[in-house]
């Protein structure tokens, strides 16, 4: 029986599964002085272009009310279905800049931590709203699994995956305030109310200050996977983060002097050579060993007594 050949279809953007970031293991990490729910409190380009709405409903190809799992779409309450992305056809994206006065915001809030106090003032203001299966919550591990990772010696409270939690947490705070935003922003539509734009414009400020803080909560766990490589003992200057002068750059210059001038890397110059995109750093980060007391394997000893 002939057996039917079917091409496989090219994954895009997956990954394997169980590839991390091969970190040590999971005793290294620890908490980078996260603020957690009891201490708080209670890729670059222009929108798609979509041509103009029309009667109330976007054209073929926009969004559309069937939406590609099959469920049926949500609807607004003038009967206009809500924006579903993968519905998106052959969208053009191109290279923008804000005024201005929103590009510096940006540029500051997205490189700048917030302090436990400020983030339980925002969270307070404005906390996730409540929807159906508890979507806004931070996922908390399975009490079933809990149990049985805890017979392995697993602690809740430490590594990997409490750094992880953390980070989540910061980027499900984003929520309240953009909920915030979408409401003031629809509400004129139904007619209960005006819009007020200084309302809204506050709502998204907000919500840019809260992702900012996550971003930053997730610079620093990938700043102490790279440190703990290095040597452990480094991990401690994960928390260290030099906003908007780093140019992109994870670390920094003044990070990477700094870096420098601790005795556990003090061999590290951070030069490199950009030829084919790799980095040759001039030396190790670690200093260099001692010559072996013993010979290597396969070298003979010199006798040193006389055979007679």
């Amino acid at each position: 029986m002939a057996r039917s050949h079917r091409a496989k279809e090219p994954l895009v953007g997956q990954k394997r599964p169980g590839c991390g970031n091969g970190l040590d293991p999971e005793e290294e990490y620890e908490e980078l002085d996260y603020a957690s729910d009891e201490e708080a409190g209670s890729e670059e380009g222009a929108p798609p272009a979509v041509a103009p709405r029309t009667g109330g409903a976007f054209p073929a190809g926009g969004v559309a009310a069937q939406g590609a799992s099959g469920d049926a779409g949500i609807l607004d309450p003038q009967g206009n279905p809500l924006f579903d992305p993968d519905d998106l056809r052959h969208p053009r994206s191109a290279e923008w800049e804000p005024p201005e006065h929103i590009a510096r915001y940006i540029a500051l809030r997205m490189r700048t931590p917030l302090s436990r106090e400020s983030r339980s003032k925002l969270r307070a203001e404005c906390p996730r709203p409540s929807v159906p299966g508890s979507a806004c919550k931070t996922p908390e591990v399975d009490p079933q699994i809990a149990q049985f990772l805890n017979k392995s010696g697993w602690k809740q409270k430490k590594g990997l995956d409490f750094s992880l939690r953390h980070c989540q947490d910061k980027i499900m705070d984003t929520i309240g305030p953009l909920s915030k935003a979408y409401e003031v922003l629809e509400a004129p539509k139904a007619g209960d109310a005006e819009l007020d734009i200084d309302v809204a414009i506050g709502w998204v400020q907000r919500a840019i200050c809260l992702l900012g803080n996550a971003n930053m909560a997730v610079s620093a766990e990938r700043r102490k996977a790279i440190l703990l490589k290095i040597d452990p003992k480094l991990a401690t200057m994960a928390v260290s983060e030099p906003g908007p002068s780093a140019e992109g750059m994870l670390f920094g210059d003044n990070f990477v002097r700094d870096l420098g001038s601790r005795p556990p890397a003090r061999g590290f110059r951070g030069s490199y050579r950009a030829q084919r995109g790799s980095f040759f750093p001039t030396r190790n980060f670690q200093e260099p060993r001692p010559a072996p007391f013993f010979p290597s394997r396969g070298r003979c000893l010199i006798r040193q007594t006389p055979l007679w």
